[in-house]
């Protein structure tokens, strides 16, 4: 993986002193081309037994022969979201998030990692 950037939700000011690095400007945007892209795109979504969202995979149309994107979502025990790995599949750029919870199951911090040279 590339360079791991860890954002703090908590507090003033960011992470890198307010400026966004290349990895959050390019994760940021890969969320965005995903979000815009399936309000039209073929949608499908998983869950598991606890009924928690496990996958979102999206394709060009309902054939399913051309995929755009995948999205698996990971959880703790306490049912807590803690991972997600999006994968654009033109070019299998992954970007991930892992979500850490202070005691009181308060989302802490987010560290986003990508696959690219970042």
């Amino acid at each position: 993986m590339g360079v791991i950037v860890t954002r703090q939700t908590t507090g003033s000011g960011s992470a890198s002193g307010g400026a966004y690095t290349l990895l959050e400007k390019l994760a940021n945007e890969m969320e965005m081309e995903f979000k815009s892209i399936s309000l039209y795109a073929y949608k499908e979504f998983v869950y598991n037994v606890q009924k928690q969202l496990t996958n979102i995979g999206i394709w060009a149309d309902s054939t399913k022969v051309s995929k755009l994107f995948n999205k698996d979502l990971s959880y703790n025990v306490q049912k807590q979201l803690i991972r997600t790995d999006l994968t654009r599949i033109s070019d299998g750029e992954t970007m991930v998030k892992l979500f850490s919870y202070n005691v009181k199951k308060q989302l802490e911090s987010i560290t986003t990692s990508g696959s690219g040279p970042y």
